[in-house]
């Protein structure tokens, strides 16, 4: 990460870009300090006012790989009632790239399965039958061969 803000230095105006560094930074000391108590954090964002900015993190009782444990619950849960066919935390392989499966959210019906890619970290929203296919297509690779 590279970072405009120089230590010690006196910030004597906020922008996007300061705020985004600072969020980022907090972030990776409020993680530090949280993981001891077996917890996680992550930044949600946050307010940019003329002088002074708002900034929201979530602090949540974290799972052995560091993520929210509630939402491995909530898809253990759901899973079956969706439809789903795989288990949270299963990976797949889609033009080049991995993705693993990260969760559900009920209150979104079109896209409810949360999709993470391993190598960017990058989340995305995903239907129910585009996961189901790929995570099958994973697990039995000769049934979907067209000749």
């Amino acid at each position: 990460m590279s970072t405009s803000i120089k230590y010690n230095t006196k910030i004597t105006a906020l922008s996007n870009q300061v705020a985004r560094e600072l969020s980022n930074e907090l972030e990776l000391v409020i993680q530090k300090y949280v993981r001891e108590y077996g917890l996680g954090a992550t930044a949600m964002g946050g307010k940019l006012g003329y002088k002074d900015v708002t900034l929201k993190f979530k602090i949540y009782v974290a799972n052995e790989y560091g993520e929210d444990a509630g939402k491995e619950e909530q898809f253990k849960n759901l899973a079956d009632r969706y439809g789903l066919t795989c288990q949270y935390g299963d990976t797949f392989t889609d033009k080049d790239a991995t993705l693993k499966v990260t969760g559900i959210s009920p209150k979104r019906r079109k896209y409810p399965v949360d999709l993470r890619n391993v190598s960017t970290g990058k989340t995305m929203k995903a239907p129910i039958d585009y996961v189901n296919l790929m995570i099958n297509r994973e697990k039995y690779p000769r049934a979907f061969i067209v000749s």
